[in-house]
């Protein structure tokens, strides 16, 4: 067999997109599961994606009340 070594050891990696990408699939079904019965939640998903640093002042605010205590919202697992 000619093939290098490295062929015959494989590693496990995970690229950034994809982890991102699974992370994402997670957050959203849990918040689409969540939001038939919350409407409160009903368009939020950016809300809780996008980075908190560039939220605009209402979704900050739309954030800022989501997590609050009271909520007592899912955890996502991807």
């Amino acid at each position: 067999d000619d093939a290098p070594a490295e062929l015959h050891s494989p590693r496990i990696t995970f690229d950034r997109f994809h982890v991102v990408a699974k992370a994402n699939e997670a957050v959203d079904q849990v918040r689409r599961a969540e939001s038939k019965t919350r409407p409160e939640l009903k368009r939020s998903r950016y809300v809780w994606l996008k980075n908190e640093a560039n939220l605009t002042v209402k979704q900050r605010e739309k954030l800022t009340w989501l997590t609050r205590p009271s909520m007592q919202l899912k955890t996502a697992r991807a």
